[in-house]
């Protein structure tokens, strides 16, 4: 599995990026016509060995986090 951020419903509001213990989710200029946050699949680990859950989902007030199958 893997997260993704789903732009139109993200408020841009920094909690998730603030959240990871990890870095995985960064500002990217390339993400949108303004910009937006994506995870970077480097660095995400979903929090493990660090909360039982993704703590960038629970952080999130526009639920824009979700989790996807990996192809």
């Amino acid at each position: 599995m893997a997260m993704k951020i789903v732009r139109e419903m993200c408020s841009e509001c920094h909690l998730c990026a603030e959240a990871c213990p990890t870095q995985g989710i960064q500002w990217c200029k390339e993400a949108g016509p303004r910009g937006g946050y994506e995870v970077v699949p480097g660095l995400c680990t979903e929090c493990a060995g660090h909360a039982e859950s993704p703590r960038c989902v629970a952080v999130c007030p526009s639920e824009a986090i979700e989790t996807v199958p990996v192809a």
